[in-house]
């Protein structure tokens, strides 16, 4: 979990410089996952060919339909193997922090979810983009134990593959 976060404060804190070669795009985006289907935006701030972003989602699945809140935080970075002025494709890295409300009526009723997906992504478009993403990697599932007083961790694989519209300016 340390490291992860650190991992993200030195993306963020990423010098961004040269107005004129940085390209920055606002968008939706749905997702499927092993778990629910995703509904959320994004924010991706490119330079050169190197991406980054924050997102946010939401599981429509449990959130609209079972009426327990599931959301989603994560943070994605890009390289650009094709850069071209309506096609982009290039590889991914996300880290995602996920909270799953399973039992209301215990104190500790919560599921975390720390997930970190490698994979690629191809984009068409100029100003309005269309963007396909999937991924895969591990999952570091907790959930509280009450006779234990403590989490109980697994560690499992997932994947996601993610349709996604945005607007560059």
């Amino acid at each position: 979990m340390r490291t992860l976060l650190v991992f993200l404060l030195m993306i963020i804190l990423t010098p961004v410089s040269a107005q004129d070669t940085i390209v920055y795009s606002e968008g939706a985006q749905v997702s499927y996952h092993p778990y629910d289907i995703f509904i959320g935006g994004h924010l991706l701030i490119k330079k050169r060919r190197f991406e980054q972003g924050p997102l946010i989602e939401a599981g429509a699945i449990r959130t609209l339909f079972q009426a327990r809140i599931y959301p989603r935080i994560g943070y994605q970075v890009g390289y650009h193997i094709v850069d071209r002025s309506v096609f982009r494709a290039g590889l991914l890295a996300r880290p995602v922090l996920s909270l799953l409300h399973v039992n209301r009526d215990a104190k500790h009723g919560f599921s975390y979810f720390e997930e970190l997906f490698l994979g690629g992504f191809a984009e068409y478009g100029k100003t309005h983009r269309f963007r396909f993403s999937a991924g895969f990697g591990p999952c570091l599932e907790q959930k509280w134990s009450q006779p234990k007083s403590g989490f109980n961790s697994w560690l499992s694989w997932n994947y996601f593959g993610e349709l996604s519209w945005s607007h560059a300016f």
